[in-house]
């Protein structure tokens, strides 16, 4: 019930929610971008729904997947993978050296890309298969959620797709190429069995590892 789309305002001016955020006719806003806690959400959806002038509707998960598939003017090419660059790296003023890492390695391309900051629901959604891998999984939720994090669509390179294929590499499919260059999810051992890897590079711990990217074929 978090996710609310604004359905009308007669007023001229827009609603001034909370820390500056103005919203007007048509946004919508997704559980507030994790900004805020439950009560606070409930707090401001009590006050725009107090405003006589202003309609709000109640998105459901399917219509919030039709309004982004709809609005989307970028198809997503069918041989590609995530790379979604966590918090840390954007705070210390990384990405530019973390993107360029990427660009230099002439196996991939970065197609697209779209900073986001992930709600608790979105982070666990994504997340929740690897919690018997952190040891203090909320930890790590948590370092994800308190900043933007940057998401990317990879893909092979134009210009190299059959030295791609024709890697001595076990990994030949676009997402274990890419998972293969991030390296190990724990940075010390990324440095000793992929010192070149972005994870060696950039990660500093098992939570503040750099970048999360796709493990399966069927999920890229």
């Amino acid at each position: 019930f978090n996710n609310i789309r604004i359905k009308r305002i007669k007023t001229i001016q827009s609603i001034r929610l909370m820390n500056g955020w103005i919203a007007k006719s048509g946004d919508i806003l997704m559980e507030f971008i994790s900004m805020y806690d439950r009560n606070s959400t409930n707090n401001i959806i009590k006050s725009i729904n107090s405003l006589s002038d202003v309609k709000i509707d109640i998105l459901d998960d399917s219509t919030i997947n039709n309004i982004f598939k709809n609005t989307s003017t970028l198809p997503v090419p069918n041989d590609c993978t995530l790379g979604l660059v966590k918090p840390h790296i954007i705070k210390s003023n990384q990405l530019g050296k973390l993107l360029s890492h990427i660009l230099a390695n002439k196996d991939f391309e970065i197609y697209s890309c779209l900073s986001i900051q992930l709600s608790m629901n979105m982070s666990n959604e994504l997340f929740s298969i690897y919690q018997s891998i952190y040891t203090n999984y909320q930890t790590m939720i948590k370092n994800i959620c308190n900043h933007i994090s940057i998401a990317l669509i990879i893909i092979p390179s134009t210009n190299n797709q059959r030295r791609f294929l024709e890697s001595s590499s076990e990994n030949t499919s676009i997402v274990g190429k890419f998972r293969e260059f991030c390296g190990p999810y724990q940075p010390e051992l990324a440095k000793t069995l992929r010192p070149n890897s972005i994870r060696s590079l950039f990660g500093l711990s098992i939570y503040n590892n750099a970048i999360h990217c796709t493990d399966l074929d069927e999920d890229g």
